[in-house]
């Protein structure tokens, strides 16, 4: 299994290649933690309109699977003295058939108590859950709101981010700068992300905190289908449409925003995210997503409601530019397609279940109705033990 030769290579060397052995006698061992997540699901009650369009969601359909939400993870941290210390994170994905992949791989430089600065593969610091968006047991949910913790093809990148923390009257107030880029091969085709800039800001009082961000970056996207689609307008003397598929890091910028919010007062969770993506001059939507959650504990128990939201308009003004003629019939069909393929208008309402029956295990169950205008309805029962080691 590939999952266990990687863990047992990186248990084996760890960040011992950084290290002399005198050094790691100076500043000690390394540090080992993990976590995991096993977990399956269903889809059931499905519509014909869900059934035609691909039958899935959230990776699941009407078999039993316990691929999408399944993972094991391992990490190791070095602290090098001084301000100095390593992270790596190696995480295998069931729906990745388990191969291992370092999520994480970066230095760190603390200069004060204030300021921090990280080089390396790190995470996109696009939601609230950024940090630990795989550590399934950090929050109540089997899994963070689709609508929202989907709406990026990636989530890490190679690069700088620089901390600032400090104090803002009663506020603790965190800002960070993120710069890098990132490659990678999804479903969608060759995803090149370069000058991906950015800045979050969080401030925190007592129980209550926000955080807002806002990133932008050079976007490339390739694959047959749009190759194609993009040659077909070239030739047909449409430059000007051929451009919106010829998706590309020298013209195409892409920004996100979003802001959320977290109270934890008591025995009561509170937490809501909003966000915006948009990739100017291109034929994707621009969409729009959110969700406010709210959860009760009870001992052991904690019991949640959520209600998440996606919206995405199709740029029919890339269609129309297409003159309607039997000649272009073809490529007309061809663009409509994939243009109104960016269309969403989605509502889901979960609710959920989380039995902390260990100190370091959670029993999860959620039920989920999704209505989804364009690509039909269907209901999606989960289960999880999510445990940290």
């Amino acid at each position: 299994m590939n999952i266990i030769k990687s863990m047992m290579v990186v248990s084996s060397i760890g960040l011992a290649g950084l290290l002399s052995t005198d050094v790691q006698a100076e500043v000690g061992n390394i540090r080992w933690n993990g976590f995991l997540s096993v977990a399956g699901g269903v889809v059931f009650d499905e519509d014909e309109n869900f059934r035609v369009n691909n039958g899935t969601f959230a990776g699941y359909d009407d078999d039993v699977s316990f691929k999408p939400d399944t993972l094991v993870a391992l990490q190791a941290g070095v602290d090098l003295a001084e301000g100095l210390s390593v992270t790596a994170q190696l995480v295998g994905k069931g729906n990745d058939d388990f191969d291992a992949n370092f999520e994480w791989a970066y230095l760190s430089y603390e200069f004060n108590d204030q300021w921090k600065v990280n080089f390396g593969k790190l995470r996109v610091p696009f939601y609230l859950y950024s940090d630990y968006l795989d550590v399934a047991y950090a929050y109540h949910w089997l899994r963070p709101p689709t609508t929202v913790y989907s709406s990026t093809p990636f989530d890490t990148y190679e690069g700088v981010s620089v901390l600032y923390n400090s104090q803002l009257g009663d506020w603790d107030s965190m800002m960070q700068l993120t710069y890098g880029s990132h490659d990678s091969d999804p479903a969608a085709g060759r995803l090149e992300i370069s000058d991906l800039a950015g800045i979050s800001w969080g401030l925190e009082y007592d129980w209550f905190s926000v955080r807002v961000a806002y990133l932008q970056a050079a976007v490339g996207l390739s694959n047959d289908s749009l190759n194609a689609i993009a040659g077909g307008l070239s030739a047909a003397g449409l430059s000007s449409q051929e451009n919106k598929f010829s998706v590309t890091e020298d013209d195409d910028t892409g920004t996100f925003a979003t802001i959320g919010m977290k109270a934890e007062y008591e025995e009561y969770v509170f937490v809501g995210e909003f966000t915006t993506v948009d990739i100017e001059d291109s034929f994707f939507a621009k969409s729009d997503q959110y969700y406010v959650s709210g959860a009760r504990r009870f001992d052991d128990i904690t019991v949640h409601l959520t209600y998440e939201a996606s919206e995405a308009d199709a740029k029919s003004e890339v269609i129309n530019a297409i003159p309607n003629v039997p000649a272009l019939a073809g490529l007309r069909a061809g663009v409509s397609t994939v243009v109104n393929a960016q269309r969403s208008d989605v509502e889901i309402s979960t609710i959920g279940m989380r039995y902390d029956f260990h100190p370091s295990a959670a029993l999860k169950l959620e039920l989920s109705d999704v209505q989804r205008k364009y690509n039909g309805d269907a209901t999606l029962f989960s289960v999880s033990v999510d445990l940290i080691f």
